[in-house]
């Protein structure tokens, strides 16, 4: 027989051996199985999203956002959906395993959706109690929930773009007491020992696992609330209960599951729009998300979708509380709340007991809250200090004065701020020169861009670029951001921080007879001050710069600048600010500089910016301005 001959009848079998295959297969699945499977369940979405898979139904093999190969019942290694959810069946009629251990009580919220769609399934399930999870669950008590934003905080490289967690409230409890709630929260299991650097590196790149916990609403609030000095913004879910029963299902199969963390994209917001889809997956919310989920976007995501947002409340910060009650009193019960405050002066001081009782009982409070603000953010927990705040309020409660009121409601919440990428066109002049610009930032603020629902006098950019072109030179890389944080934090009476800029990119600097591009490395920390509402501080600087136009590659230094940054309105703003660099420890010179900018906002996302710089230069005198025009997307 010839080898064609041979092949040709080879080929003829493989039909054959297929049904033959499809039949074994079919006799080897139970009817429920069969049933399931004729449902084609394992690409119903709600099923897809309880594995946390972020692969289309028709890829041959599944991807999973989570790590720990014990949260599948199948084999991992190719996971498919199909597998996973032959196996859940088989187990769950099969297993062995008594109480909790059993997949019933493991996998309650998988249960809950087979159950769902096949029917015939409770008869057909052993009768197992899962004493642990029926008390964790009535200790939560869920029966709505709420999304929590608590507010940027720019000192912590974790939570400088703000973070989301979701708490749940009980159907009896009110308004005040949203505190003895549970919350989930999704955050990266970090090493305490890394530093700051180490963990942002770990975060981008992946070197961490992240986890799902629930805990007391309140050990959040006093972490993000009291101790980090952020404001939380809370925005209740429209979800059904039994929508939010799934979400509290699904949590107890992840204790101690690990997820893929990566800080701009599979990050705590992301993971919790996958947990949200789990109880309602006609959100496809994490498919917004293509590269990057920044909290704000997420948050910015859910309002958008129609009717899924109830109400929102603010909770002020301890600082905010602090700085509000400062504002108000006059300057005398300033000054007497904060010598009783630090001990300087007594309770029965007379300057204290001659004022009117309703100026006693806000010079009281407004003691307090500085005693108690200094105990719970700083490291001076010490027993006087722990008296003196007792003290304090033994005296308040004689007095029948109302409390003060709290801080107003910031007009605009964070998500109603400007977008978080943004896009820049414009023209200027470099002395007699006319050139054209183009840029593109990643993300997410800037000290100039409209301040509404950000951070005052915080600022961070990653991932900016702008290119100029010019008939003489063509395109060129004007200036390189890959990072550039400021935190410009207003001291007074009773809150006293540094502010500090931290800054690594590149830029062009005027030399002679050409123009460089150097990288840089440069950092400062210093003092700002609110006069009148503008924003003035100066800063010490020092760093370096390195290019192989310097004689030396690299060269560093020291400098100072001052600045002022003022919001005339909403949509007008101004700046200045003044610069000077003296560099010794390789190539030698000095650079200083003035720069001014006027920013009109046109729409929410939409920007009008002038700038004017005149800058003394290693090669001479540069006069630039320039017109731009900034979208934001």
């Amino acid at each position: 027989m010839s080898a064609l001959h041979r092949t040709i009848g080879i080929l003829s079998f493989i039909p054959l051996m297929l049904a033959l295959f499809s039949i074994r297969a079919t006799a080897e699945t139970t009817p429920l199985e069969q049933r399931a499977l004729s449902l084609q369940l394992w690409r119903d979405p709600s099923w897809r999203a309880l594995l946390h898979l972020t692969s289309a139904p028709d890829e041959a093999q599944d991807r999973s956002l989570v790590q720990s190969p014990e949260f599948f019942l199948s084999a991992p290694s190719p996971l498919t959906a199909r597998d996973e959810l032959l196996v859940t069946l088989k187990t769950l009629l099969t297993s062995d395993e008594q109480g909790d251990m059993h997949p019933k009580c493991r996998y309650p919220a998988r249960t809950a959706f087979l159950q769902a769609h096949l029917p015939e399934l409770a008869q057909l399930l052993p009768d197992v109690r899962c004493p642990e999870f029926e008390q964790w669950s009535k200790a939560i008590d869920a029966a709505r929930i709420t999304l929590v934003f608590p507010s940027y905080f720019v000192n912590n490289p974790a939570s400088a773009f703000g973070h989301t967690l979701i708490r749940f409230d009980q159907a009896q409890r009110g308004d005040n007491e949203r505190l003895l709630s549970y919350a989930a929260n999704f955050a990266a299991h970090a090493d305490p020992q890394d530093n700051a650097l180490v963990y942002a590196a770990k975060g981008l790149f992946g070197g961490y696992n992240g986890y799902f916990s629930v805990e007391p609403y309140y050990n959040k609030v006093t972490q993000y609330n009291d101790l980090e000095d952020r404001d939380i913004w809370e925005y209740e879910l429209n979800f059904s209960l039994q929508e939010v029963q799934t979400i509290v299902q699904h949590l107890w199969e992840l204790r101690r599951v690990a997820f893929s963390y990566y800080y701009f994209d599979e990050n705590c917001s992301f993971a919790l729009l996958s947990l949200l889809q789990v109880a309602r997956p006609a959100l496809s919310l994490t498919t917004k998300f293509p590269t990057w989920a920044l909290p704000v976007d997420t948050v910015r995501a859910l309002v958008e979708e129609d009717g899924l947002v109830g109400a929102v409340r603010f909770r002020p910060s301890k600082a905010l509380t602090l700085r509000h009650l400062d504002r108000t009193a006059a300057p005398i019960i300033r000054a007497t709340a904060a010598q009783i405050a630090r001990g300087e002066r007594t309770i029965a001081d007379q300057d204290l007991v001659s004022l009117a009782p309703s100026e006693q009982a806000l010079t009281l409070d407004i003691a307090y809250e500085y005693v108690n603000y200094r105990i719970l953010s700083t490291t001076d927990r010490s027993e006087e200090l722990r008296k003196r705040a007792h003290a304090l309020l033994l005296a308040r409660s004689s007095l029948e004065a109302p409390a003060p009121p709290p801080p107003p409601t910031p007009p605009t919440r964070p998500e109603q701020g400007h977008r978080t990428l943004r896009l820049s066109l414009g023209s200027g002049f470099a002395d007699d020169t006319l050139f054209g610009t183009f840029g593109v930032r990643a993300v997410y603020h800037e000290l100039i861009d409209p301040p509404a629902g950000y951070l005052p006098g915080g600022e961070m950019v990653l991932g900016g670029l702008e290119t100029r072109w010019n008939e003489a030179d063509g395109v060129e890389v004007e200036e390189i951001q890959a990072l550039r944080a400021t935190s410009l934090t207003p001291r007074d009476e009773f809150i006293r921080p540094l502010s500090w800029r931290l800054e690594v990119g590149a830029h062009r600097r005027t030399g002679e007879g050409s123009r460089p591009l150097v990288g840089r490395l440069w950092g400062g920390a210093g003092l700002t001050y609110d006069i009148n509402g503008s924003l003035l501080y100066g800063l010490i600087t020092t760093g370096m710069e390195g290019a192989d136009y310097f004689d030396s590659t690299a060269t560093a230094g020291a400098g100072f600048e001052t600045g002022v940054i003022h919001n005339l309105t909403q949509q007008w703003g101004v700046s200045a600010r003044s610069w000077i660099e003296r560099y010794s420890l390789g190539d030698n010179f000095t650079s200083y500089g003035i720069e001014g900018s006027l920013r009109l906002q046109i729409e929410r996302d939409l920007n009008l910016r002038f700038v004017t710089i005149q800058e003394r230069d290693i090669g001479g005198v540069l006069n630039s301005s320039a017109v731009y025009f900034d979208l934001f997307f």
